[in-house]
C-alpha cells in the first residue's frame, strides 16, 4: 500500500491504485492492525513466599521494529491471597519477561498479557 495514516501509520490504498488489487490491500490492512495488538496468558511459577519468579512471554507475531508497550494483570490470585505483585521487564520486539512475587504461599500465577506495538505494513 502506497500510503499510511499520520498517527498510527495504518496502510491504505490510494485512489490511483488498481481496483482489482483491492482485496489484497484490505487483507494487508487487516493483518497489519491485527499484529499491532497481541494478547496472551502466561503462568509464572511461584515456588516460595517472597521469592521472585519469572517467565518469558514470546509474542505470537514479532513486532517488526520498535519495542511494544506491554501490560500484565493477574487473572485470579487463588491460594496466594492478595499479596502478589507482577511486573514486566526487558521488552523487545519478540518477547518480554514477566516477574511475580507473592507475600505468602506458592503456586502458579496466571497472568493476562497485552502488547501494543507499532503498525507495520504486511506485504
Amino acid at each position: 500500500m502506497p500510503a499510511s495514516t499520520a498517527g498510527y501509520k495504518l496502510p491504505y490504498p490510494l485512489g490511483t491504485d488498481r481496483v482489482m488489487d483491492g482485496d489484497d490491500q484490505i487483507r494487508k490492512l487487516a493483518q497489519s492492525v491485527e499484529n499491532m495488538v497481541q494478547t496472551g496468558q502466561v503462568t509464572i511459577p511461584i515456588t516460595a513466599p517472597n521469592t521472585p519468579a519469572s517467565a518469558t512471554w514470546t509474542f505470537p507475531v514479532p513486532f517488526a521494529s520498535a519495542t511494544p508497550t506491554v501490560l500484565a494483570t493477574l487473572i485470579a490470585v487463588g491460594p496466594l491471597g492478595r499479596g502478589v505483585v507482577v511486573t514486566v521487564t526487558n521488552p523487545t520486539a519478540t518477547s518480554c519477561v514477566l516477574n511475580a512475587q507473592a507475600a505468602s504461599g506458592s503456586a502458579g500465577v496466571q497472568v493476562f498479557t497485552l502488547a501494543v506495538g507499532p503498525v507495520t505494513a504486511v506485504s
